[in-house]
């Protein structure tokens, strides 16, 4: 099982750095058949992520801002996807524990619980894979 954060959901619907690795990893996983599940705050974030790129950063244009919701609205259908109340006691445990956000705690306590690996971009992430003991893409 994989667990996708919002980091890596972004790289798959919107071709920035590391949008090549991202595809060729999710791509191996359908093909062998792997569990790939996510938090239900991952759309939301990565629809955020999305608003950003284009009101903020302005380095897309509204084409491609509309091209990357349909891709991700796409993908979110093919997810498995957990809601944040069966993940809140053991997230809060890690986010009070390692002093992090609950977003983050979320995706983590995610992985810890099916003991899956995270895939993420976000390297504050990896370090607390690590120190959790999970295994992380890329």
């Amino acid at each position: 099982m994989i667990v996708l954060d919002a980091s890596f959901i972004v790289k798959l619907v919107l071709e920035e750095k590391g949008s090549d690795i991202a595809e060729n990893l999710f791509s191996d996983w359908i093909n062998s058949g792997e569990d790939i599940v996510t938090v239900d705050i991952a759309l939301s974030e990565s629809f955020n992520a999305l608003w950003k790129h284009y009101s903020l950063l302005k380095d897309i244009d509204r084409d491609v801002l509309d091209e990357a919701l349909k891709d991700l609205l796409s993908l979110w259908n093919k997810l498995t996807i957990v809601t944040t109340d069966k993940l809140a006691y053991k997230a809060l445990d890690i986010a009070v524990t390692h002093g992090i956000t609950i977003y983050d705690s979320l995706y983590l306590a995610l992985a810890q619980h099916h003991k899956a690996a995270l895939a993420t971009f976000d390297k504050k992430q990896r370090e607390y894979c690590i120190k959790l003991g999970l295994k992380t893409y890329p």
